[in-house]
């Protein structure tokens, strides 16, 4: 049986949410606190390194855990954009970006989608033109210091593709687990499955069929506002990605048994 870790920055209503589904599930947790620009978690039990503790909260909490080698922690290199367009080739939404360096972007026209290649969270994808982007880079030269986006940062830009909606869902063990509708027509409209959906879980199930960066992954997968092709945005790590209207439960007993 595992034993969650919850960082106490996470939002109050996940933290309300997770803990119902662990008392439900019978799993033990504690919440922890990691201090900010620091690698020190305050709380934690005594034993952590000799439980079989999974953590959840943000990015650095799972950076640290990570580094502490947890079992509860799922990510590796393979939470990559191009590892995974190696793989899902055009079935991936942006299979069309190119990639430079954070330091060397070439100016474009227009606007373009880009994010930073891994998921390291260096920044959010974002909807930018060329002259924002270079005025951008400058404050984070500037204002940043020891903190700034080193130059060499890998970065995929791609032409803005038109969303109908955008769906998350956790995986385990390559099945997926639960899910959640978290946007609509550029819109956060947050909602559980419906039967509506049936058809991007299919979906969803044979991309993960195919491959998967970890036992425990997340997968975002869009629906085109034209076409309603289906298309994935990209793989995630568990520990630190939003639950929306996932069904929490379902993924605590999932995770329980793997571990």
């Amino acid at each position: 049986m595992a034993y969650w870790l919850l960082q106490t920055a996470i939002d109050e209503r996940d933290r309300e949410i997770i803990t119902t589904a662990l008392k439900a599930e019978n799993t033990k947790w504690k919440n922890v606190k990691l201090r900010p620009f620091t690698q020190n978690v305050q709380g934690l039990p005594n034993n952590y390194k000799e439980l079989p503790v999974v953590l959840y909260g943000s990015v650095n909490f799972a950076r640290w855990g990570k580094k502490k080698n947890l079992p509860g922690v799922w990510w590796n290199d393979n939470f990559n954009f191009e590892v995974q367009r190696e793989i899902f080739k055009e079935h991936m939404l942006n299979y069309d970006s190119e990639i430079h360096m954070w330091g060397n972007i070439p100016h474009f026209d227009g606007e373009r989608f880009i994010r930073p290649v891994d998921d390291g969270k260096a920044f959010a994808g974002e909807i930018i033109s060329s002259e924002k982007l270079v005025g951008w880079q400058d404050r984070i030269q500037y204002f940043s210091g020891d903190t700034q986006i080193p130059v060499t940062t890998k970065i995929q830009i791609s032409p803005i593709k038109r969303i109908f909606r955008e769906y998350r869902f956790f995986i385990v063990n390559k099945e997926v687990v639960t899910g959640s509708m978290y946007n609509e027509d550029n819109k956060l409209i947050r909602r559980p499955l419906e039967s509506q959906d049936d058809a991007v879980v299919e979906f969803t199930q044979k991309m993960v069929d195919i491959w998967t960066p970890d036992i425990v992954s997340v997968i975002d997968i869009a629906v085109l506002e034209d076409t309603y092709d289906m298309k994935i945005i990209e793989f995630n790590n568990a520990n630190a990605s939003g639950i929306y209207r996932s069904d929490v439960r379902a993924l605590v007993k999932a995770i329980n048994e793997v571990l």
